[in-house]
């Protein structure tokens, strides 16, 4: 069964629409985002009492029972239900448009000749984050179309993680104080004394460690 239920930017939904999906686990999986939506008041809303709203957001919300997808407000939803998934894109239209000097020009593209998938749309605008790591994604427009966006952020994540292996994990010296049994790298006298006054057997010392323990490898 999918657990996927896709919306756009600012809309609105109930436990009933869930329901087509979700069938009789819908009331559970409404009650998570309702949950979500009383701590997150900034990316999930209440529109009343039975009804929920998306904010300005995009990405995905996970909770035990399902996934609620937030899609791009830049196509009609239905028609991108509804829609071939197969369908070829026109990546030259695409990257048009993001050409600042062009957005001006660019309305008929929307109005007119935009059958994007909104997913597609979604990763190719995180590529041109600067400093992303979206930006050497390797996933196709038919791969990203075809799976929910959860597992697309899940496959770029082990792209990544596939290229980095592959390289091989940076190393890198860090500073490392300890109190040993044994005298290694500069001895700290002033913190010696301090600490072993009546353990002459030990050394309070510093030294460089080439570790793997670094923040890009976390």
């Amino acid at each position: 069964m999918n657990s996927t239920f896709s919306i756009i930017e600012y809309q609105a939904f109930s436990k009933e629409d869930l329901k087509e999906i979700f069938k009789e686990k819908a009331e559970g999986f409404y009650k998570e985002l309702e949950d979500f939506a009383k701590n997150n008041e900034s990316l999930l809303g209440f529109k009343n009492k039975n009804t929920l709203k998306a904010k300005n957001y995009v990405g995905i919300i996970q909770t035990k029972s399902g996934v609620l997808e937030i899609l791009p407000k830049c196509t009609n939803l239905d028609s991108y239900k509804k829609e071939d998934s197969s369908s070829n894109h026109d990546k030259e239209k695409l990257r048009r448009c993001y050409e600042l000097d062009n957005i001006s020009k660019n309305n008929d593209f929307y109005e007119k000749d935009f059958k994007f998938n909104p997913k597609n749309l979604l990763i190719n605008m995180l590529k041109t984050l600067k400093n992303s790591p979206f930006k050497k994604s390797q996933i196709s427009s038919l791969q990203s179309s075809k799976i929910p966006l959860f597992e697309v952020f899940i496959t770029m994540f082990l792209d990544e993680f596939d290229s980095v292996y592959k390289k091989g994990l940076m190393r890198s010296y860090l500073s490392c104080e300890e109190n040993r049994a044994f005298l290694k790298g500069k001895l700290l006298f002033n913190e010696n004394i301090k600490r072993n006054l009546i353990h002459k057997e030990r050394f309070f010392t510093s030294n460089d460690e080439f570790v793997l323990d670094i923040a890009p490898n976390r």
